[in-house]
């Protein structure tokens, strides 16, 4: 596991946290530090374990808009944007939106499945100064195009790493796995792949996402067998030794219990703040304090403004409800936990550094 802080750096980052503890405990005011856009439900795959391309309702956020969003972030103390999809990458001039959030936001990411980054694309996102890009690998060739659908995504994805590493160095490359009972036999050897590539890389445990209005097509199942728990823990433990994840030991401690649907403790047991510093928000112009913890349903719309929208009475009646959603528990996705996970600075102590 990766443990480092650059202060120097991140000392903007580190101003605007203490601010909004100050924000939020004192004058029981928070402000969005995180923002984590859904540019688009469009998508080149069909991914087993996704259920954003089965959205009928198909979408994609104008640069209009997004810009008047990335305004709101910033002004009100912003210092995180993901952006993500669907394929971030089908979206035309992607690139300018990219440009746009990081000459607002401190740090900016892109998620992305890789096929379509190709030199040309990388040389575009290295003049947006685009902080890290996040490359989606679950497995070894045959698997990874197998559960992603697509064939040839296992090499794509390879690509789009030499790609980015050849042309585009100003941009950390991660890779995304999803652990599954499909992939485990495939681990072992993706990780030390990935180790060779010399890139840094992200783990969470495949989910049962919340279904979109007018879905018809059903979550996949699986199976989860003693045989399948016992390689994961191996996983884990090595995973944990691993400089280059970027996981929390705590995070990837908790995978295990959670297959196993154990009822999780500690964090989880706690009321949760994740949405007085985070938000989601959709291709559809929506607002959400956790997306999933409202099963994607009952956002509110940012049309007439983010800001207005964030400090309205109905969206902190989102923020209230979901501090004991305890949603976490079925749906365990690393970009709602791992925030959790080290902010607020109490969690930071309790959870990160003694673990």
């Amino acid at each position: 596991m990766a443990s480092f802080i650059d202060i120097k750096k991140n000392l903007p980052i580190i101003f605007k946290a203490l601010k909004w503890h100050f924000s939020y405990y004192i004058l029981k005011k928070g402000f969005p530090l995180i923002g984590t856009f859904q540019l688009t439900n469009i998508c080149n795959f069909k991914c087993k374990m996704c259920n954003i391309w089965q959205n009928p309702r198909k979408n994609t956020m104008t640069f209009d808009s997004f810009r008047k969003y990335i305004d709101d972030l910033s002004e009100m103390g912003c210092c995180y944007v993901g952006l993500s999809g669907g394929e971030p990458l089908m979206i035309k001039n992607i690139e300018k939106y990219i440009l746009y959030a990081k000459q607002k936001i401190p740090i900016v990411n892109l998620v992305t499945n890789g096929f379509l980054l190709n030199k040309g694309m990388a040389l575009k996102l290295k003049k947006t100064n685009l902080d890290t890009i996040s490359i989606s690998i679950d497995a070894l060739k045959e698997k990874q195009d197998k559960i992603r659908r697509a064939e040839g995504s296992f090499d794509k994805s390879l690509d789009a790493i030499h790609n980015i590493k050849n042309y585009a160095s100003n941009i950390q490359v991660i890779v995304n796995t999803v652990i599954s009972p499909w992939n485990i036999d495939d681990l072992p050897q993706l990780i030390k792949l990935v180790e060779n590539f010399k890139v840094n890389q992200k783990f969470q445990p495949l989910n049962q996402h919340p279904l979109y209005d007018n879905q018809k097509v059903e979550n996949v199942k699986w199976q989860v067998t003693p045989d399948f728990i016992d390689k994961l823990k191996v996983i884990i433990e090595e995973l944990k030794r691993k400089r280059n994840v970027l996981n929390s030991n705590y995070f990837l401690s908790c995978i295990p219990d959670y297959f196993q649907k154990k009822n999780l403790k500690g964090l989880f047991d706690e009321d949760c703040k994740l949405g007085h510093y985070y938000c989601d928000i959709r291709e559809n112009n929506e607002i959400y304090p956790c997306l999933n913890g409202l099963y994607a349903q009952g956002g509110l719309s940012i049309k007439k403004g983010l800001k207005k929208t964030y400090k309205s009475k109905e969206y902190k009646e989102l923020q209230k409800k979901l501090s004991k959603c305890r949603y976490c528990q079925k749906d365990f996705q690393i970009c709602h936990i791992e925030p959790r996970v080290i902010f607020p600075i109490r969690n930071f102590l309790k959870y990160k550094l003694i673990n």
